[in-house]
């Protein structure tokens, strides 16, 4: 298969967001801001995570209810 051959079936949706990695990575500024974005989305399932691990191991007690 030529390269040709292998560009014509990639989707247009891959070659734009492609396209649009390459050009955020061009300059340094925003390629420090694509880091700092990971970074911070990667952290904030974490604290999810954390938070739920927290609340299961120490359970809020029943509260009764009398008239």
């Amino acid at each position: 298969m030529t390269e040709e051959e292998w560009n014509d079936g990639t989707p247009k949706v891959f070659k734009k967001t492609v396209s649009w990695i390459d050009r955020m990575l061009d300059s340094q500024e925003s390629a420090n801001v694509l880091i700092i974005l990971l970074i911070v989305l990667s952290i904030l399932p974490l604290l999810g995570i954390g938070i739920l691990l927290t609340r299961a191991a120490n359970p809020v007690p029943p509260v009764e209810i009398r008239n």
